[in-house]
C-alpha cells in the first residue's frame, strides 16, 4: 500500500534510533528506511513532540538537543497532523468508548484525521481495529513488514471495542539511546542527500 496511508507512533521512531535496541532497531530502522523511499508517513504532532522530548531528557543517554533537532526537521517532510480542538475532543470520546488511554486515543484521533489505513504502534494490541483504521504492531512474531492495503469499514470510530484495555508504556521502554551525531552540513546539501541517506543518515537498506 503507498506510504501516505500508513501512521506511526513515537515507539517506533524511537527504535529506529536505538542501536541498543536489538531486533526493534533493525525492525524499526528497515521500516523507516522503506516508507522514505515511498515519500514517507504520516506523522502527527503529538508523535514529534514526544520523540523530541523523550530522546532529550528522558532517556539514561539523551541525544544533544541539535541532533534532535535534525531529525524532527526531516521527519517535517513527511506529512503531519496538527492536533486540534476536534482531535481532542474525539480523543476523549474515544479514551471513554474503547477503554484505551487519553494518549492512545489521540494517536489513533490523528491517525483517522490523516487519512491512514494503518496505524504502526507497539502500544496496542496487534490486528485491533477503530474501524477503518487496523493496528499493525511490526515487533509481534509473524509479520515485520506493513500488510497490504486493507479494506475498509464502516468509519474511522465504527468498530466494536475489545474488553482488553490498552495504556501507553513509560517512556523507559524505548532504553537507552546512544548520542548519536549528524552532520552539521546546510540544509541544501541535506535535502540532496536525503533521497540517497534517508532521514538523519539511518542509510539504505
Amino acid at each position: 500500500m503507498s506510504a501516505e496511508r500508513v501512521f506511526l507512533d513515537t515507539n517506533v521512531i524511537v527504535y529506529a534510533y536505538d542501536r541498543d535496541a536489538g531486533r526493534k532497531h533493525a525492525i524499526a530502522r528497515d521500516l523507516m528506511i522503506d516508507l522514505w523511499n515511498r515519500d514517507g508517513a504520516i506523522l502527527s504532532t503529538q508523535v514529534l513532540q514526544e520523540f523530541y522530548v523523550t530522546v532529550t531528557k528522558k532517556i539514561a543517554f539523551p541525544l544533544a538537543p541539535d541532533s534532535a533537532r535534525e531529525i524532527v526537521a526531516d521527519l517535517l517532510t513527511w506529512s503531519v497532523v496538527a492536533n486540534d480542538g476536534e482531535a481532542i475532543l474525539k480523543a476523549i470520546d474515544l479514551q471513554t468508548r474503547e477503554k484505551i488511554s487519553f494518549w492512545d486515543a489521540l494517536i489513533v484521533a490523528s491517525a483517522a484525521k490523516g487519512g491512514a489505513e494503518i496505524l504502526v504502534t507497539e502500544d496496542l494490541a496487534d490486528g485491533r481495529k477503530f474501524g477503518s483504521l487496523i493496528v499493525r504492531d511490526p515487533f509481534a512474531g509473524s509479520h515485520e513488514k506493513i500488510p497490504p492495503k486493507m479494506k475498509k469499514g464502516d468509519g474511522p470510530f465504527g468498530e466494536p471495542s475489545p474488553s482488553k484495555v490498552d495504556e501507553r508504556p513509560e517512556s523507559s521502554r524505548f532504553g537507552d539511546l546512544k548520542d548519536q551525531r549528524i552532520s552539521s552540513a546546510g540544509r541544501r546539501r541535506r535535502s540532496r542527500r536525503r533521497r540517497a541517506a534517508g532521514p538523519c543518515g539511518l542509510g539504505l537498506r
